[in-house]
């Protein structure tokens, strides 16, 4: 850090020391949430010291993120929108600028981001589960059901995956269907107790409707 600051005391409009220095500052993690957000805002001056021409794609992301981070989703919306410009068949530009529309609680353009993600390759349980989030939000569950089934198959370890269909199954009054989900979180992990608890919850609500 101390050489950077070197850097830009010598040129103030150092794109690399400018660049570096947004970037350490939006990577750093601050335990007291409040310095946090001040250390956002930095990087941000240093970010917007930068002229757009002298951004690749990866700068491009880090400072849509750091804005994201910050909450200013029509800011970070736009860099998105700068980054598919410079490389519309960049599948992991989608996929933040999904992530990004879900934290914004903008969830149609989230799926449809998302969607595109997958399309150019994207296959991590991650893009899946956002999609499936923002579809649950929407209240499409048929549709948020087969997201989590995917992300299900490319990871079958991850338990966060089960429980979300199991919501879909309940949802969906599929009792059964969530019934054996959380049978097979406890063979995955056997001491879960949310799915402990829950199971024990919608094994109650059948034997009631019997």
């Amino acid at each position: 850090m101390a050489l950077l600051t070197d850097v830009l005391k010598a040129d103030p409009n150092s794109v690399t020391g400018n660049l570096y220095t947004a970037y350490i500052l939006s990577e750093k993690e601050v335990p007291d949430s409040s310095a946090q957000v001040e250390q956002y805002k930095k990087a941000v001056e240093f970010f917007a010291k930068v002229p757009i021409k002298d951004f690749e794609v990866e700068d491009m992301l880090k400072y849509a993120k750091v804005q994201v981070n910050l909450r200013n989703f029509s800011d970070a919306y736009g860099l998105y929108d700068k980054a598919i410009k410079m490389d519309s068949t960049d599948k992991s530009v989608y996929y933040e600028y999904g992530k990004a529309c879900f934290k914004g609680e903008n969830y149609e353009n989230a799926v449809m981001y998302l969607n595109k993600a997958t399309d150019l390759g994207m296959n991590e349980r991650s893009v899946y589960l956002f999609k499936g989030f923002s579809n649950f939000y929407l209240k499409k569950y048929e549709d948020a059901l087969a997201n989590f089934q995917d992300a299900i198959k490319a990871d079958d370890k991850f338990v966060l995956s089960y429980s979300w269909v199991a919501k879909c199954y309940i949802v969906l009054l599929k009792n059964d269907e969530a019934i054996k989900t959380y049978e097979k979180i406890l063979t995955i992990d056997p001491e879960n107790a949310e799915a402990k608890d829950r199971l024990a919850k919608v094994k109650g609500a059948n034997n009631n409707k019997q």
